[in-house]
């Protein structure tokens, strides 16, 4: 289950199914920062058009109250792909200043050392957990629909077992909140890379016109999961629509491409 939790006033998500493991991970939302209209306040991106200094003040708040390492975050530059990427503790920094400073060019990254904190940055998009609960490795994953459709969670599960010998059996996931289905509202073009259990095309109850097209994002990872050899016990989602929760997600759809981002982020801790 998906939880708002609170540090002093600070909010931040997280599953609690994931309580147990030995990592921190949690899900910012956007009240509590620094940051003025339209990114107001707690925009945790660089790389949106917002002041990085106050982007970087954003960050170390929510950090401090959340228990994470700001200075240590380790970030890509998200590219919409399927690219995934080792971390090691000396990468530790990249990113955590500057968007430009950024890991790589990729929308994955998978680790097995400790407190080196991973993060993806969303307003739409899936961020996507992964926690290896045999070898300890963690990854996180930047799922929008083209990087879903790219194979970015099959890339994850891959490179987790090439890199750390990870077994896909022993691999939990955790789905971060996303657009939901009656505000992803898409094309034709776009509709037919998904299978069609994930594609509505009759009313759906959001004053949509009659016979257009709304993608399940959400469930369109689930199911990719699902089909990598994932156990669907070990998937849970935060069933949170970014699109219909103004006061607490960034929505780049909702807010006509000019807002915040949402951080994502995930530390082992053993």
């Amino acid at each position: 289950m998906f939880k708002i939790n609170y540090s002093g006033t600070m909010r931040y998500g997280g599953f609690t199914e994931w309580n147990a493991f030995p990592i921190r991970h949690a899900v910012s939302f956007r009240a509590g920062g620094f940051s003025l209209m339209p990114y107001d306040s707690l925009n945790m991106g660089y790389n949106t058009g917002d002041n990085n200094k106050t982007v970087y003040r954003n960050r170390q708040r929510w950090c401090t109250a959340t228990g994470f390492p700001a200075d240590d975050i380790v970030a890509v530059r998200q590219v919409h792909g399927a690219h995934v990427v080792a971390v090691t503790v000396s990468d530790s920094g990249k990113g955590a200043a500057a968007w430009e400073d950024g890991l790589a060019e990729a929308d994955g990254m998978i680790t097995a050392e400790s407190f080196v904190p991973l993060a993806i940055f969303t307003a739409d998009c899936a961020a996507v957990f992964f926690y290896d609960s045999n070898r300890g490795v963690i990854g996180v994953a930047h799922a929008g629909w083209r990087s879903t459709v790219g194979g970015i969670v099959e890339n994850m599960i891959k490179k987790m077992g090439e890199c750390y010998h990870s077994a896909v059996s022993d691999i939990h996931c955790a789905v971060a909140p996303c657009i939901g289905v009656k505000a992803f509202e898409v094309g034709a073009a776009v509709a037919a890379h998904f299978p069609a259990e994930v594609v509505l095309s009759e009313e759906t109850g959001n004053n949509q016109k009659q016979g257009t097209m709304h993608v399940d994002l959400e469930r369109a990872v689930y199911l990719r999961l699902e089909n990598a050899g994932i156990p669907s016990e070990q998937i849970v989602g935060a069933h949170m629509c970014t699109a219909a929760n103004a006061e607490l997600c960034y929505s780049y759809r909702r807010d006509h491409g000019t807002t915040g981002r949402m951080m994502n982020i995930l530390m082992k801790v053993k």
